[in-house]
């Protein structure tokens, strides 16, 4: 990120500052499978064991039917 025409380097630094937490903020989850499954966040997911597990008994319950 390059500072803008103008831009004090104290005004630089405050935008820095920012775009690291907003990019931190975005990059919290952690994929661990195809990105059309979305990110994966233990808070939310729960463990991956699990969440993989119930998502293979889906597919397994479908190819049954």
């Amino acid at each position: 990120m390059k500072r803008q025409e103008n831009e004090s380097y104290e005004d630089y630094l405050e935008r820095r500052k920012q775009d690291n937490i907003n990019t931190k903020r975005r990059l919290k989850g952690i994929k661990v499978w195809p990105g059309d499954w979305g990110t994966y966040d233990s808070s939310v997911d729960g463990a991956v064991e699990t969440r993989l597990k119930s998502m293979m008994e889906k597919l397994k319950n479908k190819k049954d039917v």
